[in-house]
Order: structure tokens, then C-alpha cells, then sequence
């Protein structure tokens, strides 16, 4: 009897063992790598055309000027810009100084993100000087009964999610500032917060029951009967990967009205996201305007990202599914080119090596990526492969001197615009510099890259589908 519990315990140490050794599997660089059919934007050729020359460019937004706490440590850093395209063609962009808990500040583009300007806003309210989170910025397009446009507002929201302690909703604030009749985004309310004890009259909430992270991940114009209306979905998640939603409307007299936030998807999916860890998630309609697409980002990193659609204006969604290697990775940004119709998507790629796949502590990451594709690709699952991808910037690692495969992951959180000429404008924040860089080394900062897919098409030979 002793000798078979032996024999037994061995067995199982042995298994415990082998199992611990595969679960604890680290990157191996050496290993292959998958076909990403990838178009590289971030080193410029020698000979690069003169009419190309553009697509390689790394225009600076900003750059810090002094450290801030980040993590414990200083550093020069600023992060997570998101912009929007105003009517006249010019660019906001709105960033914080820090990894979140920071101050929001604004640059301007007046020339197609080429470069950009630090003073056009007015002063900016005392709350911006205290935000908590990663700020994100939308154009709310306010339409008559026949979905018809009549006017405009810009939103800024920043979630407060507690870092660590009692999360307090979230604090939005609105821009109705207008030059020549479209918004400008020249002058904000002060925050309002929601959903905390500290919210606005009528939307208390205890400290800790919303804990807001990356509010609003997407934010999306509701249809009714085919048509726009004064009704918009904000979609975020909390720290136990709850993806929750809620709803803004407008009163009579322009103030906000806000539903309180409740989950996403149906509690028979529940397992799969917590386990896959779903947040930041992306809402994409379908060209048809039938259909709404919420793209995950799976923070376990045990998965692709995955997928869920609606036929319903977001009121149900259907079994999450996995995408394509080629669209897994995280904080998606999804726009329509109106000149080729395809769509385009901007994250920060996550990825493994051949025979490494979905282990958790083998991922690595070819930093800001954008994807090119159609939005029936999103139904195809692994075969949604899209037209190609395209490497945007290298964000570099500790030691290194130029762009290799592996990037520093500490990136994406894309500003992304698309004008009515095809012309792409995407911020990101990174270390765009090697640490020998006397000026901008280590440092993490914001810059904008600027290309055309027709552009594309013509410089690396490829084509649309």
C-alpha cells in the first residue's frame, strides 16, 4: 500500500511539475513567426519617393517636460491621446499628463496632423487639472426626427475608477463653443461626475459601486427605424472585467441624462468574460447600419480578441467569438474610409510565436499596429485576416538601438481620423526613441502618423479586396 501512494505522489508531483513548467512558458524570440502580412511605416527607406516620404514621418504632438509618478518611479510621460475630426478639418486632441490620474491638456491640428498647436484652447476648467483616468473625446452629432443633422456638441469623459481604491463613476464635460457654425472645442464645461457619492444631484451612487476604466472605450450613436437618433451607448469595464454600458440622452433644456450603468452581455456569457478578462472594447457598425460589433480586448492574454454582435441596438449581443490573429491585441479604434470603404483599426498588437499560442506568459508584442480590412472580416473569425496590417512606429524596449520584431508594448490608445479624402491621421503615445536618443530618449511621448491606403497600395504593391 505505501509503495502504490509513492508511486502515486510521484506521479502527481511529476504532473503538477510538467504542468507549472508549460503554464510558466516565457517568450522565445527564437521560435517563428506568424505571416502578419505586414507593411512597415516606421523606419523610411533610402529611396523613398518624395510623394511618399510622408507616410514614414513621425510628426511630435507633444513631449513631456517634467516627470511625474509612474508606477512608483519618475518618468517622462505622457499617454492614451484620443482625437476628434471637427467639420473644418482641423484635429483635437485631448491626452493626460501620466499614465491616467493626470491633468487632461489639448493640442490642434490645422494641417492634417502634420503639426499641431498648444494653446487653443481657452484656460481650461479647474477639474481637467485633476482628472483620473485615460480622457476620450467624441463628436455628438444632434439630429431632427427625420435623423437629419441640425447641430453638434463635443463630449470629453474620464473615468474614475479608484486605482486601487473606491472607484467614483466617472466625470464628463461638453464643448457647444462654435466658430463659423460647427463646434470647436475651444471652451469646456467643468467635469461633471456621475455615479459616486460625489455625482450631480440625482445620480448618487456609493463609493465603489462603479469603478469606470476607459470611459468611454466607445461611445455610439444609436438608430431607430434606420435612422440616428438624440441617443448615444457609452461602454466601459471595471476591475472585475465587467463590461457595462450606459445610456445619454439630452432634456429639453440641453443637460445631460445618463442611465446607470449594467452589463453588457448576458450572464450566460459571464464565464468567458471574466476568464478572458473582455475590456476596452470597440463598437463598430456594419456599413448597412443593421448591425453593431463590439470588439474585446482579452487582458488575460490566454486568447485572441474577440467579437460579439448586435441586431438590436445593443440591448442583447450574440455568444462572444474569437478573431483573427491578425486583429487580436488591445484598445481597439475602428473608422470607415470613405474613398475604399474599407475599415480601419488601430490597436496595440499582442501576439505569439509559433507553438507558444494563448500561453499567458509568452506574449509579445509588435507595438502600434493598424489593421485594413472589411467589416465581414469581423464575422469570419480566424479567416478574417483583412487586406494587410500595418506597423505605424517602433516603440522601443530597454537596450534597444533600432526597430526589431518585438516592441515595447506600452502603447496604442489611438487618436484615429479619417477625412472625407482617405487621408489618416493616428496618435499614439510611446517610446518612439531609442534610450541613446539624447533628446527624447526614454521618454514617452505622443506623435501623429499620416498615410493614405490608396498611398499604401501603390508604395508596397498591394491591393483592396
Amino acid at each position: 500500500m505505501r509503495k502504490k501512494f509513492l508511486t502515486f505522489l510521484i506521479v502527481m508531483v511529476v504532473s503538477v511539475g510538467a504542468f507549472l513548467l508549460s503554464s510558466c512558458t516565457k517568450f522565445n524570440p527564437a521560435l517563428p513567426s506568424y505571416d502578419m502580412n505586414l507593411v512597415d511605416l516606421s523606419t523610411m527607406p533610402n529611396d523613398v519617393d518624395t510623394q511618399y516620404k510622408y507616410m514614414f514621418e513621425q510628426n511630435v504632438v507633444a513631449t513631456p517636460t517634467e516627470s511625474v509618478d509612474i508606477f512608483g518611479a519618475d518618468s517622462y510621460y505622457l499617454g492614451h491621446p484620443d482625437t476628434v475630426l471637427l467639420e473644418n478639418g482641423d484635429i483635437l486632441a485631448a491626452f493626460p499628463v501620466g499614465h491616467g490620474r493626470g491633468e487632461t491638456l489639448f493640442r490642434v491640428s490645422h494641417d492634417g496632423g502634420i503639426t499641431w498647436e498648444d494653446n487653443y484652447t481657452a484656460p481650461l476648467p479647474e477639474s481637467f487639472k485633476k482628472t483620473d483616468e485615460t480622457p476620450t473625446i467624441y463628436k455628438l452629432d444632434i439630429v431632427n426626427d427625420n435623423g437629419d443633422k441640425v447641430d453638434e456638441k463635443l463630449l470629453l469623459a474620464s473615468g474614475r475608477p479608484g486605482w486601487g481604491k473606491k472607484g467614483q463613476g466617472f466625470d464628463v464635460s461638453i464643448s457647444t463653443s462654435k466658430t463659423n457654425g460647427y463646434c470647436d472645442g475651444k471652451v469646456w464645461s467643468e467635469h461633471k461626475n456621475y455615479f459616486s457619492e460625489h455625482a450631480e444631484p440625482g445620480y448618487y451612487a456609493k463609493d465603489g459601486e462603479i469603478e469606470a476604466i476607459v470611459a468611454f472605450a466607445s461611445f455610439t450613436q444609436l438608430y431607430e427605424n434606420g435612422k440616428p437618433i438624440n441617443k448615444w451607448m457609452g461602454i466601459f469595464h471595471d476591475y472585475g472585467f465587467n463590461v457595462l454600458k450606459t445610456y445619454l440622452t439630452f432634456d429639453e433644456n440641453g443637460e445631460m441624462q445618463w442611465t446607470y450603468p449594467t452589463r453588457v452581455l448576458d450572464n450566460k456569457y459571464r464565464s468567458i468574460e471574466k476568464d478572458l478578462q473582455f475590456c476596452e472594447p470597440e463598437v463598430v457598425r456594419s456599413p448597412d447600419g443593421k448591425e453593431l460589433a463590439m470588439i474585446y480586448r482579452t487582458n488575460s492574454k490566454k486568447s485572441y480578441s474577440h467579437v460579439a454582435f448586435s441586431t438590436d441596438e445593443g440591448k442583447t449581443w450574440s455568444a462572444p467569438q474569437e478573431l483573427s490573429r491578425e486583429l487580436t491585441g488591445e484598445r481597439h479604434k475602428a473608422e470607415y474610409d470613405p474613398t475604399t470603404g474599407k475599415l480601419v483599426i488601430t490597436y496595440r498588437h499582442i501576439g505569439w510565436k509559433i507553438g507558444q499560442e494563448h500561453k499567458s506568459s509568452a506574449w509579445y508584442s509588435l507595438g502600434w499596429l493598424a489593421w485594413v480590412g472589411d467589416y465581414d472580416d469581423l464575422h469570419k473569425g480566424a479567416e478574417g485576416k483583412g487586406d494587410f496590417t500595418i506597423k505605424l512606429a517602433h516603440t522601443y524596449l530597454d537596450g534597444q538601438t533600432t526597430p526589431t520584431e518585438s516592441a515595447n508594448a506600452d502603447t496604442g490608445y489611438t487618436g484615429l481620423t479619417i477625412d472625407s479624402n482617405g487621408n489618416i491621421v493616428a496618435l499614439s503615445y510611446g517610446r518612439f526613441s531609442p534610450d541613446n536618443d539624447k533628446t527624447l530618449g526614454g521618454r514617452t511621448y505622443i506623435i501623429s502618423k499620416r498615410f493614405n491606403l490608396n498611398d499604401i497600395c501603390d508604395y508596397f504593391g498591394k491591393t483592396l479586396s
